[in-house]
């Protein structure tokens, strides 16, 4: 359950990095004290001088938009694809260096490759 919570955050915090700027200005503020300060409701319902209620009802509309922009947009997703295929390369680069080998370049070349046609 906490695993899923931690997981559900980090997701939230990469969607409003890529979408933060489509929410409102007051939106954006709950929403960053929420993920970036790690604020309570409490804390957040007294910070911004609303109730609990307000403070939460805030979070579920604005998680709610987001994950609807990643859903039409896809940014997110692009760009965990790109970082895993990146890695991947990288990983194969580095084995050639350590076997002074270029065997593993070309499976290199074709993951870089597939960043750039996708």
């Amino acid at each position: 359950m906490e695993n899923r919570l931690v997981e559900k955050i980090g997701e939230l915090t990469l969607l409003f990095d890529f979408y933060g700027e489509l929410l409102t200005a007051r939106q954006r503020e709950t929403m960053s004290l929420f993920l970036e300060e790690d604020y309570s409701l409490g804390e957040i319902a007294s910070s911004l001088h609303i109730t609990r209620q307000a403070a939460h009802d805030a979070i579920k509309k604005s998680e709610k938009l987001l994950y609807g922009y990643e859903e039409k947009l896809g940014l997110a997703k692009r760009f965990l694809q790109v970082k895993r295929l990146v890695k991947e390369a990288e990983h194969c680069i580095e084995q050639a260096m350590q076997a002074e080998s270029m065997e593993k370049l070309p499976e290199a070349l074709r993951l870089l490759e597939q960043i750039v046609e996708e």
